[in-house]
């Protein structure tokens, strides 16, 4: 079917003039789809003006026309959309100022976020940052094309509550932290501009390299805190074979319920496809695959090589590199068909849905010797805490008796190292705590065993209680609960 024809028949069918200026501009997608979708509803008209028709035959017919028109309609409104878009990209924008003032209003943004400069804010969508100069006085250059989609991300975060999940993957050595750094320290100094943060740019407070370390901080978040940046950089501890692991599920139940704290969460991992995948496909909107390649001159090798993917929030997504758009089904479809067998996503990501190339250099977003150093230690203290376990009924006993901190005698607060060890009880204490605060059902099972928890027989059974005394720590069928002191507090 020629153009003119098909716009002939998008009038009769009743799309707008507008509409159609745009299906004869461009777009020969939206050319197919009216193609298709005109054919089927002509061939129902037909039907439909035969004499003899059924009452049946006539009712599918309707259904096949209502469908096919509103799949029309569906894709007309998108290019609409995309043209005003394209008319923002052309003034050097890619957001509409009037309307994210009047939503500033509406959606009452001064009252949540009384410190937020909107002007500020405004300003910096305006004239993104470029540049950015890192502790060391090195120049850290900012892809364009890559802030502008992070921006977006953050326009949904501040006006729609929604948090940022990215994810960096690839080879040991293949620059996955240090691009972190770099993204991480755009971000922190965007909200800093625009009065969202307040707190200093320390890596020990913004990068962990366990998991366990990582759910600490989360949980010590207020309800009320917005805008907090975790990098978890050694995202194994969220391997798929690790789903049944307390620190999996509860890391898994906080991304559920934590997204109007609009965290902004980066996993670094080698393989994507260890990753669990409820992380990947429901929550990732950012999936930087960092690659190493030969130097053919020197024999060493180039790393800074990045190709970017994007799962949408919306229904589409523009690739730069296919120059073309994608759907969100699609990209999703072939991200859940990849990462399903472990042959395949060890070999490649789906490249034929990549949205972006680009190169970074080696420049860190903080003083590089400073997080090896820190990084070192951590690891060291995690070797050191691995084994150290408590069950649950362990830790129902130490909370009823352990007596207030400030009641030992053995630490001084003026002194650092006592001050270290102090903080770090009193966060175990109160990790304790809230697990039984926040399952009454197990503090009652406690209460119970310490109530039978009387006189005990030569092999150390209670004599008042036929229970075994080794299997009291169960207090399920379940495999025990436990608790990790994690030293690295």
């Amino acid at each position: 079917m020629r153009r003119n024809e098909i716009l002939i028949k998008a009038k009769e069918i009743g799309i707008s003039e507008k509409q159609q200026d745009l299906i004869a501009k461009y777009n020969p997608v939206l050319q197919d789809v009216l193609n298709k979708n005109l054919i089927t509803i002509d061939s129902n008209l037909s039907i439909l003006k035969q004499k003899r028709t059924q009452y049946r035959r006539d009712y599918l017919c309707i259904e096949e026309i209502k469908n096919s028109a509103e799949q029309i309609v569906e894709y007309a409104n998108q290019i609409l959309e995309d043209s005003v878009l394209e008319k923002l990209f052309k003034e050097n924008k890619f957001f509409d100022e009037d309307k994210l003032r009047e939503l500033y209003v509406t959606r009452k943004i001064k009252k949540a976020l009384p410190h937020f400069d909107l002007d500020e804010f405004i300003e910096l969508l305006k004239k993104p940052i470029r540049e950015i100069e890192n502790d060391d006085g090195e120049i850290i250059k900012i892809d364009p094309f890559v802030t502008k989609k992070i921006n977006i991300a953050l326009i949904q975060a501040i006006f729609d509550e929604m948090d940022i999940y990215m994810v960096n993957c690839g080879i040991e050595g293949s620059g996955k932290s240090c691009h972190s750094s770099r993204w991480i320290k755009y971000i922190f100094l965007f909200l800093s501009k625009c009065g969202l943060i307040n707190y200093k740019y320390d890596v020990k407070k913004l990068f962990y390299s366990s998991l366990p370390s990582m759910m600490e901080a989360m949980l010590m978040q207020e309800t009320t805190e917005r805008f907090r940046m975790f990098v978890l950089d050694e995202g194994n501890d969220l391997n798929r074979s690790n789903f049944r692991e307390a620190q999996n599920k509860n890391f898994k139940f906080n991304m559920r319920t934590s997204r109007k704290n609009s965290n902004i969460v980066v996993i670094n991992i080698q393989q994507l496809g260890e990753l669990d995948t409820s992380v990947t496909l429901s929550r990732t909107n950012f999936i930087f695959d960092c690659e190493i390649k030969n130097s053919t001159r020197t024999g060493t090798l180039k790393k800074g090589n990045v190709t970017m993917y994007i799962l949408p929030r919306g229904e589409y997504i523009y690739s730069k590199i296919h120059k073309r758009e994608f759907s969100k089904i699609d990209i999703r479809n072939a991200f859940a068909e990849r990462l399903d067998k472990k042959k395949d996503y060890y070999i490649s990501l789906p490249k034929e849905f990549a949205i972006y190339n680009y190169t970074f250099e080696g420049i860190w977003g903080f003083d590089k010797a400073e997080y090896d150093e820190f990084i070192k230690n951590e690891n060291r203290k995690r070797l050191m805490g691995e084994d150290v376990k408590m069950t649950v009924y362990d830790a129902y006993k130490l909370m009823l008796k352990l007596p207030p901190l400030k009641r030992w005698g053995t630490i001084d607060l003026k002194n650092p190292r006592d001050k270290t060890i102090y903080w770090s009880i009193q966060k175990l204490v109160k990790k304790i705590k809230q697990y039984f605060i926040s399952h009454p059902e197990q503090r009652l099972v406690c209460e119970n065993l310490l109530s039978s928890e009387g006189k005990y027989d030569e092999e150390g059974i209670p004599e008042e209680s036929p229970t075994p005394r080794e299997t009291v720590p169960d207090l399920q069928t379940e495999k025990p609960k436990t608790f990790y002191k994690n030293p690295t507090n």
